[in-house]
């Protein structure tokens, strides 16, 4: 068993339709980030399909986020993820319609006076029953309403994602 890696490209983020987070590019070289709102929860999600060396049961999958606050806010930020896995030719849950997500799983981390970046691990200790092959969906958010989500003068910059998971 080893460990595999699935890119989430920051332009493959699809926006949610109410509370999508803003797309910037930095000014030297055109790099696209996702800004965070500080005061309201956004969302944007990621649809993959698992692939066949995912292992079930293996160590729980991970999302590693690389992020900056935008100015000086040493706060935390309140990273939140739920996912949906449907089987295809087993699961009978509409496709457009009635996506069911897991339990919403968190991480919050703080960010830093020097606006740097950052990575912060988040555990997908409830992954929804997704098994290799199935069809995901990942809904990723900051949580700013939540407590827990302290930097409330300052915007979060989302620059990389990617689902780390044990291969079989």
């Amino acid at each position: 068993m080893a460990l595999g890696t699935i890119i989430l490209p920051i332009l493959a983020a699809v926006p949610d339709p109410t509370n999508p987070p803003a797309l910037g590019f930095s000014t030297t070289d055109n790099v696209p980030y996702l800004i965070f709102d500080e005061t309201s929860d956004e969302i944007c999600y990621w649809s993959l399909r698992l692939p066949e060396n995912y292992a079930t049961p293996g160590t729980t999958p991970k999302v590693q986020i690389q992020w900056s606050n935008a100015a000086s806010d040493t706060g935390n930020v309140y990273w939140g993820c739920e996912v949906s896995a449907v089987t295809p030719n087993s699961d009978t849950q509409n496709m457009t319609s009635a996506r069911s997500y897991g339990t919403i799983n968190n991480v919050a981390d703080a960010g830093v006076a020097t606006a740097r970046l950052q990575e912060v691990e988040l555990a997908l200790t409830t992954a929804n029953g997704a098994v290799a092959g199935d069809q995901v969906v990942l809904k990723f958010r900051r949580d700013a309403s939540d407590a827990l989500d302290t930097m409330n003068t300052d915007e979060a910059y989302l620059w990389a994602v990617s689902l780390e998971y044990t291969t079989s």
